[in-house]
């Protein structure tokens, strides 16, 4: 794209998050971009408990605090500039009235929401934030359930389209890694993530079959994989780029579902590969279409598949380095990145009227 755009970016920008990486591929892409937090400032810090369990009561009733006043601190940017787009990402405390005067101050201006959590979920979409998207040019979902016809219905969302998830060619890439990482990140097994329930079973089967997996990620009970000495939890969240080295010193990165989110794809089906890394994944249809299985990635449905490929591909070293570089070539053939998928939506939304 040639044209160099004035954007209004607002999202978490804390350093690391997929959003911040998404603000940072606008300005990649060369156009002039302004960014508006909507991170709580107490996200940032410890010893925010009492705050963050205050906002989890309040998303049980479909209601999202503006801890920080991100929506009149985004009108006082649009009022001292004329922006082409402006661009959310994940903002769930939008009001209905912030949408409506963003639209009257320009009639050029397009809006778009991008959200990869299902908005049918209550804790990923507000009451405030269902009645503000009508008035967006585009809502773009990563939940492919959320664009079909009788989903569309129920959100009042004719604007709103699917696209699958995307990869940082910047950070979701092969690095090389030191002898301090292989030490630190050295694992047979992987898996990077948050607590749930069913990702937790799966690998207490692992570990109970006498194979060894560390996690890493955060809200993982102390009690977990209590009396399997196989099962190594780290209870801590990695940057974006220590992701990728970690990923690339295990023999084998899992990748699981959200159930909550009804997912049957995720951010990981795309990051992992583009960073090198050996995936094995739970099958859905979608991934079947976007990977050729065990050529491009690998796939199990259930704990017990999930055992039996996990020891298989323990001892097939070579398979497993040609089956990782077919999964980062087919990532970055089909595209997947947002350096190669924004300037496309960025020109279908301009070209709308």
């Amino acid at each position: 794209m040639s044209q160099r755009l004035k954007i209004l970016y607002v999202g978490d920008c804390r350093e690391g998050t997929k959003s911040w990486m998404m603000g940072k591929v606008f300005q990649g892409l060369g156009h002039r971009v302004v960014s508006v937090d909507a991170s709580p400032k107490w996200r940032k810090k410890k010893g925010s408990l009492g705050l963050r369990i205050l906002d989890k009561l309040f998303r049980l009733f479909r209601y999202h605090h503006d801890f920080s006043k991100v929506n009149a601190r985004l009108l006082k940017f649009f009022s001292e500039d004329d922006f082409d787009l402006v661009w959310f990402t994940k903002v769930n405390v939008l009001l209905p009235d912030t949408v409506k005067r963003l639209n009257k101050h320009s009639d050029r201006c397009k809006l778009v929401y991008f959200t990869s959590d299902d908005l049918m979920n209550p804790l990923n979409c507000s009451i405030h934030l269902l009645k503000a998207l009508p008035g967006f040019n585009r809502v773009i979902s990563t939940n492919p359930n959320n664009s079909f016809p009788e989903e569309k219905k129920k959100l009042n969302l004719e604007n709103l389209v699917w696209e699958n998830f995307f990869f940082d060619e910047e950070v979701h890439r092969p690095v090389i890694v030191s002898q301090a990482d292989r030490a630190r990140y050295d694992a047979d097994v992987v898996f990077v993530g948050s607590y749930e329930e069913d990702r937790a079973n799966h690998i207490l089967m692992l570990g109970k079959a006498g194979i060894s997996v560390v996690v890493w990620g955060s809200f993982w009970p102390k009690t977990f994989g209590y009396g399997v000495s196989n099962i190594k939890v780290m209870r801590q969240d990695l940057s974006a780029w220590d992701y990728a080295k970690a990923v690339q010193c295990a023999k084998i990165t899992l990748g699981f579902l959200r159930k909550a989110n009804r997912d049957v794809v995720t951010g990981r089906s795309v990051e992992i590969p583009a960073a090198g890394a050996f995936m094995l994944m739970e099958r859905t249809e979608m991934h079947l279409e976007m990977f050729e299985e065990d050529k491009e990635a690998a796939f199990f449905s259930g704990g017990e598949e999930l055992i039996a490929k996990v020891k298989h591909y323990l001892g097939k070293s070579e398979l497993r380095t040609a089956i990782a570089k077919a999964g980062h070539a087919r990532v970055h053939r089909d595209g997947y990145s947002y350096q190669k998928r924004f300037p496309r939506i960025i020109q279908s939304v301009l070209a709308e009227p």
